[in-house]
C-alpha cells in the first residue's frame, strides 16, 4: 500500500487556491502606460502661456476594482480606482458607465477628480486619456501663475 502524506496534498491544494484567488483579484485590472503628453507652461520672461511637451517617463498606472468593503467607496458607488504604479494611494476614483438602468457595463470607465482632473479609459480599445486643467484657472500654492494644465494619452492592457 502506498502511503500518502496528507500535508503534501494540503500544500498542493493551498497553492492552487492561492493561484486562483490571486488571478481573480487581477481579473479586472489593467496596466496603463503613457504615450504622449502636452500642455501649457507660463513663460515668466515674456509673460505668456506657451504650449509644451511633458515627460512621460515612468508614467504608468494601475486601473483596478475598488475595495467593495470601503464605506466611502460604497457611498459614492465607485467601481474602479487609478493608482500610479509606484504608489499604493489612489489618485482618482472612477465609475463604470452602464447600459440604461442595468448593471451591465459598457466598457467605458470615467473618472472625475478635484478641480476638473479626469481619467477616461475604454476597456475595449485599451486607450486612456488623462487631463489636468489646474494651474491655469487655479493657482498652485506658493506660485503667482500656476504650473500649467496638461493632457496625456496612452494604452492599457489587462494585467
Amino acid at each position: 500500500m502506498i502511503k500518502v502524506n496528507k500535508w503534501h496534498i494540503s500544500s498542493k491544494h493551498l497553492a492552487i487556491l492561492v493561484l486562483v484567488f490571486s488571478q481573480s483579484s487581477y481579473a479586472d485590472s489593467y496596466l496603463c502606460e503613457a504615450e504622449r503628453a502636452s500642455g501649457f507652461v507660463y513663460d515668466q520672461e515674456n509673460k505668456i502661456w506657451q504650449s509644451s511637451k511633458f515627460s512621460i517617463e515612468n508614467r504608468k498606472y494601475l486601473v483596478s476594482r475598488t475595495d467593495a468593503n470601503d464605506i466611502f467607496i460604497k457611498a459614492l458607488k465607485y467601481d474602479y480606482e487609478i493608482k500610479e504604479v509606484s504608489s499604493q494611494q489612489p489618485i482618482i476614483h472612477c465609475k463604470a458607465l452602464k447600459l440604461n438602468d442595468s448593471n451591465e457595463e459598457t466598457g467605458l470607465v470615467t473618472c472625475r477628480g478635484r478641480l476638473g482632473e479626469s481619467f477616461n479609459f475604454d476597456k475595449r480599445s485599451g486607450r486612456y486619456i488623462r487631463s489636468q486643467p489646474t494651474g491655469y484657472v487655479t493657482l498652485k500654492s506658493g506660485s503667482k501663475v500656476g504650473g500649467g494644465p496638461y493632457m496625456e494619452i496612452g494604452n492599457c492592457s489587462p494585467k
